[in-house]
């Protein structure tokens, strides 16, 4: 077939095909100037093509629960105040910027924990299994749940905390 189907037959351009012509991507014999590609060989490339969209988009969106978890280690990490900062050593334990990185440093933790506890609920070979499935529904049920599947809500769950816990970090005022 010449470069004009082959580009029409694969979706890319003329240019594409010339291309992968010259480099070897896909069979092809140059007659008279023109370039004849070889259907099977031109097939193959498209499937290999296909095979990468798939494995990019399965990338893109499947989350990383641990590097999840990490982050909101690190947010824990960061939002934690500095020594005496705690609204109690306050007079009359006013809201203030103190309080509220301690807020957000909690919603940081708990979503870390969440992540760990559903990466244990779904694997039922971990020794902590029953536990987390435990902890995960006594979770579920106080965020008002009234059926709960660990491997389907309790990421959920992590998530939602994690959106707290940036809230509340973005909500933190200085104190003049």
């Amino acid at each position: 077939m010449n470069t004009t189907t082959a580009a029409a037959q694969a979706g890319v351009t003329i240019p594409t095909i010339r291309t992968w012509c010259r480099r070897g991507v896909i069979a092809a014999i140059k007659t008279a100037g023109r370039w004849i590609v070889d259907a099977a060989s031109l097939a193959h490339r498209i499937a290999i093509g296909a095979m990468r969209t798939i494995r990019q988009e399965v990338a893109i969106n499947t989350p990383n629960h641990a590097a999840l978890a990490a982050e909101a280690r690190e947010l824990a990490t960061r939002l934690t105040p500095k020594r005496g900062c705690h609204p109690a050593d306050r007079k009359g334990g006013v809201r203030d910027r103190a309080s509220g990185t301690l807020r957000a440093r909690g919603h940081a933790e708990h979503a870390a924990a969440l992540f760990d506890l559903t990466d244990k609920a779904t694997n039922p070979g971990h020794p902590d299994h029953e536990w987390a499935v435990d902890l995960l529904n006594f979770h579920a049920t106080r965020a008002g749940y009234t059926t709960f599947d660990p491997a389907a809500d309790g990421y959920d769950l992590a998530f939602a905390e994690l959106d707290n816990a940036c809230t509340a970090a973005a909500n933190i005022r200085s104190i003049g």
